[in-house]
């Protein structure tokens, strides 16, 4: 069970992957770089940073679409973290 401070935490990282959605898939580079530096600004519990990574990875290389599908995969793990 994640205690309230890394819940709240997860929270504000999933409304950021929320919010880097819109520019992936009208495949904004630049709106899809800002919104990744604010996400790498947060504290990112251990087990996700990874995928964080390949996601940025990705946005850098123009992957769009594979990027897309990281950020869904990661949505889901973090809201079945939080549900759990």
């Amino acid at each position: 069970m994640l205690s309230g401070k890394e819940s709240s935490s997860l929270q504000e990282i999933l409304a950021g992957l929320e919010r880097l959605i819109p520019a992936l898939e009208t495949l904004r580079p630049r709106l899809c770089k800002d919104t990744l530096r604010q996400l790498q600004n947060l504290s990112w519990p251990n087990g996700y940073r990874d995928t964080f990574d390949l996601i940025c990875l990705q946005v850098s290389s123009y992957r769009f679409e594979e990027a897309m599908q990281q950020v869904k995969r990661l949505q889901s793990r973090m809201r079945e973290d939080t549900a759990g």
